[in-house]
């Protein structure tokens, strides 16, 4: 905050600036040349002090018609050194002073209770100091023209305090605060909010570490709830939102999409009991089309409304039995002639569901016909069933169902190379939901297109690097969040495998860039905020300040210009 002129420090210079004066006409008493003497100016000022060459030289005491009073050291005519200035309302300065301004180390008192003591620049609390105020609050630490800038601590009458940097008055860089009810926030600080990586220890004993912006939660974080719930994800104004995994407090695990602090989405819930669920949620309950296992074994496919099984689907009991059709509040519904046949072992079934000529890989011999796998019989017809470890032409091995000769549903995969894929097919592609292993250790686990990455993914990396996000032909492609080795992290805007468009990037030092992307590095206009507290504000190219921008040190300095290769070139 910019810290208003305790002294009309402007006019008392004014007025002070005509002390050395000829003494000719006006000496009322003593020696006014070269001695002690009591000389009155003109417009009213009385000077009763020590002279030298015709000048007020040394101690002396300096009365002004409206009852300012300067008492201290002079030289050559003008305040120089230590003295005691009180202005005509009550307002009281001692300290050092240099050519008629107050300069140096001093104390300054106002008539409604302000009170500083400490460095002054021209008349300007400048330097290190503390400033109490009259409503009890307390700022030590450092000013600039007057503006308290720099590393300080304030702390409130309520006992509550911040300390860290400051800029205009405000929290700006690092800084911890320590609020009424207990709670307490150390990290960035923009402007006054919380913005960028910090820690947020609330009274209730809940605790969040991760990035904030605009004062609230946003982006990657890590939430501890006071109830022993812990959730690690995506936040968007403080509510869960995003891709993210939450530990409940009956120790069931979701891992998947949140909306507006709701499960809502592709999910997996890891129930406490060994149960676990696959599918769409909406509003935190099952509803839609999933696949619930039963810590008996049991394995219902099908939909689910407000987390009851209702509608068609297709449950398998641990034993075996296996019943299609229609659901109501968890129960088959059954017509009187299914109630007789619905229930069959699961191997009745399968044989059942395999039209045409089962087959194995181990056991049978086949032929590939128009792209379709087909038995070796004098029709070849296609295949139709499960298979194990069946060899295909390329060399792959496969393990799961064929639909008319093609992959089809659930299988796995084994490529030549090493690579391995166990998921969903669709007319023998990877199609649907799927994880892809690949022989370096990377792992990728989310949506497939026609046999490419496409949808929301999550692709890991040996080196523990990983992207969590959306994917297009196989590349990032959208919204997405990547989290690097060393700690970095970047969440914006992806295109063809790049960072491009708008992100955030959170260096391992905790500096913050913020702003446009193109192939992978800042380029356009953005905003880095440094761990040292510096701030850039302006164009980027290719990683670096290249173009028109501000720069803000640590120290508070500011240049202002056309930069080049990350050096001020011309100042504005």
């Amino acid at each position: 905050m910019r810290v208003r002129r305790l002294f009309q420090l402007g006019a008392i210079g004014s007025i002070l600036l005509g002390c050395a004066w000829s003494v000719s006409a006006a000496c009322l008493e003593g020696d006014c040349q070269n001695g002690h003497g009591i000389f009155q100016h003109p417009d009213g000022r009385v000077y009763d002090g020590e002279f030298k060459n015709g000048m007020s030289s040394g101690t002396g005491t300096l009365k002004y018609p409206d009852g300012t009073q300067y008492q201290g050291d002079f030289v050559r005519g003008r305040l120089q050194g230590f003295g005691v200035l009180i202005g005509s309302d009550g307002r009281r300065y001692e300290g050092q002073f240099s050519e008629n301004v107050i300069n140096g180390k001093g104390d300054l008192l106002t008539p409604d209770g302000m009170h500083y003591v400490g460095e002054f620049s021209l008349g300007k609390y400048h330097g290190t100091g503390v400033l109490q105020y009259p409503d009890g609050r307390k700022y030590e630490g450092q000013f600039r023209n007057n503006i308290i800038y720099g590393t300080g601590k304030v702390t409130y009458p309520d006992k509550t305090w911040y300390e860290g940097r400051l800029s205009h008055g405000r929290p700006d860089g690092e800084g911890t605060r320590l609020y009424k009810d207990g709670s307490r926030y150390s990290g960035n600080f923009t402007s006054g909010e919380w913005n960028g990586y910090g820690v947020l220890d609330r009274a209730d004993g809940s605790r969040y570490e991760g990035f904030f912006a605009g004062g609230k939660f946003n982006g990657q974080g890590d939430l501890r709830y006071p109830d022993g719930g812990h959730y690690i994800g995506e936040f968007v104004d403080n509510r869960r939102h995003g891709q993210g995994s939450f530990v409940n407090i009956d120790n069931s695990i979701y891992k998947g999409a949140f909306v507006n602090d709701r499960r809502q989405g592709k999910g997996v819930l890891e129930y406490a009991d060994g149960g676990r669920y696959e599918g769409l949620f909406v509003n935190g309950k099952r509803h839609g089309q999933g696949t619930m296992f039963f810590a008996d074994g049991a394995v219902y496919t099908g939909a689910f409304v407000d987390d009851v099984i209702v509608g068609k689907g297709k449950l398998v009991e641990a034993n075996g039995a296996v019943f299609t059709g229609m659901f109501a509040d968890g129960q088959p519904v059954l017509t009187d002639e299914e109630k007789s046949k619905v229930i069959e072992h699961l191997e009745q079934n399968a044989k059942e569901e395999a039209i045409g000529t089962p087959v194995t890989g181990k056991a049978a011999s086949y032929i590939v016909r128009d792209d379709r796998i087909c038995a070796d019989t004098p029709g070849l017809e296609p295949v139709n069933g499960m298979v194990e470890e069946l060899l295909l032409p390329d060399g792959s091995i496969y393990s799961g169902k064929l639909v008319e000769g093609r992959l089809e549903g659930k299988g796995k995969l084994l490529y030549p190379s090493g690579d391995s894929y166990e998921g969903e097919f669709v007319a023998g592609e990877m199609h649907g939901t799927g994880k892809y292993i690949f022989s370096d250790q990377r792992q990728y686990e989310g949506m497939f297109l026609h046999g490419k990455k496409a949808g929301e993914g999550v692709l890991l990396y040996p080196d523990f690097t990983s992207y969590t996000g959306s994917f297009a032909d196989d590349q990032f492609s959208g919204k997405g969040t990547y989290h690097f080795a060393d700690g970095s992290v970047y969440v914006g805007d992806f295109a063809e495998g790049k960072f491009q468009g708008h992100g955030t990037l959170t260096y391992s030092d905790k500096s913050v860039y913020d702003g446009e992307f193109a192939n992978d590095l800042p380029h356009g206009k953005g905003i880095l905020s440094g761990s040292d507290g510096s701030r850039f504000e302006g164009e980027f190219r290719e990683g670096r300040r290249n173009g028109e921008g501000v720069l803000q040190q640590s120290d508070g300095t500011v240049y202002k210009g056309l930069f080049e290769e990350d050096r001020l070139v011309e100042k504005r």
